[in-house]
């Protein structure tokens, strides 16, 4: 992106959607940037900004706290929200094809685990997908309650 990327007007939309949260703010503009950038844009346009803010969720998590995992967990996170819409329509789906992953070396029950882990710290949450009239629980699936396209730009860059 070129200087001047982000206008004033720009800014004080997201300040104000953001309303005083300043980590949503730099998030959106972020994930602004990053869409800009990646469609060769050399400033943020109104569809960058649109989609840096959708990025978000509300309430939402700090990406400090995902950042701050282990390396197997932020991993793990990331392989999760890379996957396919069509490989997150639930639970078993994420996990097997997250365990399938060449660069995980867990089992399908040691991810599942470690995923249901991260939900209950509050980086996921467990959305129920259907209704069953089967026994046990309901099929669920894991949506992140961070920033994706920032955590994923962030992991994929060099450390």
């Amino acid at each position: 992106l070129g200087r001047d990327a982000v206008s004033h007007d720009q800014i004080r939309e997201v300040s104000e959607w953001a309303e005083g949260d300043a980590h949503d703010a730099l998030a959106a503009i972020t994930g602004a940037a990053v869409t800009a950038e990646r469609e060769g844009a050399s400033t943020i346009r109104p569809r960058d900004l649109d989609a840096g803010i959708e990025e978000i969720t509300k309430p939402g998590v700090a990406l400090g706290r995902v950042l701050s995992l282990s390396e197997s967990r932020k991993r793990l996170l990331y392989e999760l929200v890379s996957l396919p819409e069509s490989n997150r329509k639930s639970v078993s789906a994420a996990t097997e094809t997250i365990a399938s992953r060449p660069t995980v070396d867990l089992s399908a029950s040691t991810v599942r685990r470690v995923l249901y882990e991260l939900a209950d710290a509050g980086l996921l949450d467990r959305v129920t997908v259907a209704r069953s009239d089967g026994k046990g629980r309901p099929p669920s699936r894991l949506v992140p309650r961070f920033p994706t396209l920032v955590f994923r730009e962030l992991f994929d860059r060099p450390r």
